[in-house]
Formats: structure tokens, C-alpha cells, sequence
């Protein structure tokens, strides 16, 4: 026979582990606040992510409407409005690539030959000192 357990200890578990689910998307939407009341939890929150991505449009977090569905790819979830830093356009997109979302996909190209024509500058220059 096999050893016993104890009984405050857990059961083995057998086969693959559980998946883990994801954390749960930024589901807030502001409500105006009446002058002398404190902002509701959800109001902080989207202050708080207003503050962290600031080439979000504030006001601009909403649930898809029709058009953006037809805009975007893929869309699930809220989504929301960003100015790029460089020309000032402003498109929709998901809330959740709101982090890697600052340029608009010209400016953005543009951007990246800039960096890659200073690497190879910088290469050159020095391999021309050695």
C-alpha cells in the first residue's frame, strides 16, 4: 500500500497544470463628478491611465461602434483614440495596445529609417577610426 497523507495536506494533482487566465482589460468608463463629491474608483483609474499614456485622447475610451469594427483588424474589448506624437493624427485602436501605439504607421516608418540610417552612420564612422 501506498504512504498516507495527512489530512490537512493538499490532494496530488495529475496531468497537465491549469491554465492561467489573463488578467482582466481596463473596463472603466468616466462619469462626470459633481463639484465637492470624490471621484468614483473608476474615474481614479482612468485618470491613472490618461496619466500613463498621454498620446491617448482623454474622453476617448468607448466601447467599438460599428465604424470601428470595420476600421480595425481585430477588436475586442474597449477602444480608444491616440494623437501621433510626431504629425498630431489621430486614429482608433484597441485600449490594450494603447502602450505600443505612439506614431501613426507613416510617421512610425519613418522613425525606424531614421534610427537605421543612424546605426549605419555611427558603424561607419567607426570602422573609419579604426
Amino acid at each position: 500500500m501506498g504512504r498516507k497523507r495527512a489530512e490537512n495536506s493538499e490532494p496530488r494533482r495529475r496531468g497537465r497544470p491549469r491554465k492561467v487566465t489573463p488578467a482582466p482589460v481596463l473596463t472603466v468608463v468616466a462619469t462626470p463628478v459633481a463639484e465637492g463629491t470624490k471621484p468614483s474608483a473608476s474615474d481614479r483609474k482612468l485618470a491613472e491611465f490618461y496619466g500613463k499614456y498621454p498620446h491617448v485622447v482623454p474622453g476617448s475610451v468607448r466601447e467599438p461602434t460599428d465604424a470601428d469594427l470595420k476600421a480595425l483588424s481585430h477588436c475586442h474589448g474597449k477602444v480608444c483614440t491616440v494623437r501621433c506624437q510626431d504629425c498630431g493624427a489621430e486614429r482608433t485602436i484597441n485600449l490594450q495596445d494603447a502602450f505600443q501605439s505612439q506614431r501613426c504607421p507613416k510617421c512610425k516608418l519613418t522613425a525606424i529609417k531614421a534610427r537605421r540610417q543612424e546605426r549605419r552612420a555611427a558603424r561607419e564612422a567607426k570602422r573609419a577610426a579604426s
